[in-house]
């Protein structure tokens, strides 16, 4: 019965050991995998835009004026395969919006949008924000007021001076 005792305890005591060490390995490697950052990756492009067709920019804006109302931001990712992505719009340095995206593949297409109000006027920045957080592309634009309209000419104009002719 004694024997029983102590081998039972020996038992026991090994156990325990064993579970804690066990426990330790399992907290090291998933600390070791919190602390490693998320894969660098690039942005291959980024352009502000007044549309998106087919899945690319159909023009590329440095300037806008406060009679459009909406821009779009395109980029084009490389190697930021099942990481999160932000597009931080930002305007007088205060955060207007963040638009976040789960990047599927290694050669990945984005774009978010901003409805612009008219006196927001000035530099709009957006930075494109990697699963890490940190930023791997920042682009702007300028938002401007319209030009104001012209007088109309009061003077009359031959209609074939405005006109033209297919052939």
């Amino acid at each position: 019965m004694i024997l029983e005792k102590g081998i039972y305890m020996k038992t026991t005591k090994l156990y325990s050991i064993f579970v804690l060490a066990l426990s330790m390995v399992a907290a090291t490697a998933i600390a070791q995998q919190e602390a490693q950052p998320a894969a660098t990756g690039s942005v291959a492009r980024a352009s502000f835009t007044s549309g998106i067709d087919n899945r690319e920019p159909v023009d590329q804006l440095q300037s806008l004026t406060n009679e459009s109302g909406k821009v779009y931001f395109f980029t084009h990712l490389k190697d930021l395969q099942d990481q999160k992505i932000t597009h931080r719009w930002e305007w007088n340095g205060q955060t207007m919006a963040e638009v976040d995206f789960n990047v599927g593949g290694s050669n990945w297409r984005v774009w978010s949008s901003k409805n612009l109000q008219k006196e927001w006027l000035g530099t709009w920045k957006v930075s494109v924000i990697n699963g890490a957080g940190d930023v791997i592309s920042t682009q702007e634009f300028n938002y401007e007021k319209a030009a104001t309209p012209a007088m109309a000419d009061t003077g009359t104009t031959d209609a074939t001076d405005t006109m033209s002719t297919e052939q």
